[in-house]
């Protein structure tokens, strides 16, 4: 009778053993997913609005006119969580912007940021638009 107890009792103690073993992996790998998923999340935003202002001409249109307006109205459609600053730059100097945009309601810039960058041409001059992106504090 007291051999069935003593199997008892380690049995017990080495399933929950096991059962703490599994929680700690588990919580190591959840940690680890969140910050690669909202890393993925912001360089391939950060490509989308890239892409988006490119092609519909928003940039050129931006650089022409002088008139960040639609940069702006479209930086305030991205989701609130989301913070995002555009900065363009002419190719020939790359440390003076020529126009700096950012998203309203965004005050506090994050050290974390996600960078992207994207050439593109307006009116025979080779430009480069920086876009960051980060999250909302």
């Amino acid at each position: 009778m007291r051999s069935k107890g003593m199997f008892l009792l380690i049995d017990v103690l080495f399933a929950i053993s096991i059962l703490i073993y599994f929680m700690f992996v588990s919580q190591q790998y959840i940690g680890l997913s969140n910050q690669m998923y909202e890393d993925t999340y912001y360089k391939q935003l950060g490509f989308d609005v890239s892409v988006i202002l490119e092609k519909s001409g928003s940039l050129d249109n931006a650089l022409s006119t002088g008139d960040t307006y639609v940069l702006r109205s479209f930086l305030n459609t991205i989701s609130s969580n989301v913070c995002a600053g555009i900065e363009i730059y002419s190719a020939a100097d790359l440390t003076d912007s020529i126009m700096s945009v950012s998203k309203n309601n965004c005050i506090a810039e994050s050290a974390e940021q996600s960078v992207f960058y994207r050439t593109f041409i307006s009116e025979d001059s080779i430009y480069l638009s920086k876009i960051r992106l980060w999250h909302n504090i």
